[in-house]
């Protein structure tokens, strides 16, 4: 999204969701500056445990030591963050399963599945709301004795 709403770079080939097309141009300084101050983790005290939020992966297996270095706004641990490690997918794969210390749960997306992919404490729960012919959208429920996710089918023209 950054890049959408930034008059400097060139806009991104990935998929744009409809409702961002409806954001008038004048209107993206403020989305941008809105986006920026957003946090790039974020803890959820549940009573049953934290719960670690973040949009595609982490670059360590330490919650606490993740925090630290995304504060710390290192630009690799930020891509980790925001776009997911960059390896091979077997390297990828064994990284996802293995837990992040110190959580609960590790909820994150980014990358689209069919139904809701769960690896150690990892749950991806992007299961596609914002591209066209998927329409699911995926909630989970932290703050039970179980972890559980629901996941609806939406109608982005609705």
């Amino acid at each position: 999204l950054l890049y959408w709403f930034d008059p400097h770079r060139r806009p991104s080939s990935a998929h744009r969701p409809q409702w961002l097309r409806r954001v008038p141009r004048s209107q993206h300084p403020r989305w941008r500056a809105a986006l920026v101050r957003m946090p790039l983790a974020v803890t959820i005290d549940t009573p049953y445990g934290p719960v670690g939020l973040v949009h595609a992966d982490v670059p360590h297996p330490d919650w606490a030591v993740v925090t630290a270095m995304l504060e710390a706004g290192a630009p690799d641990h930020v891509d980790i963050a925001l776009l997911g490690i960059d390896a091979p997918e077997i390297e990828v794969l064994r990284h996802r399963s293995q837990p992040v210390e110190g959580l609960r749960a590790l909820v994150h997306g980014h990358f689209v599945v069919d139904e809701v992919d769960r690896l150690a404490n990892r749950w991806n729960v992007d299961t596609g709301a914002s591209f066209p012919g998927r329409d699911r959208l995926t909630l989970l429920h932290v703050n039970a004795p179980r972890i559980h996710p629901r996941t609806f089918d939406v109608d982005e023209a609705s």
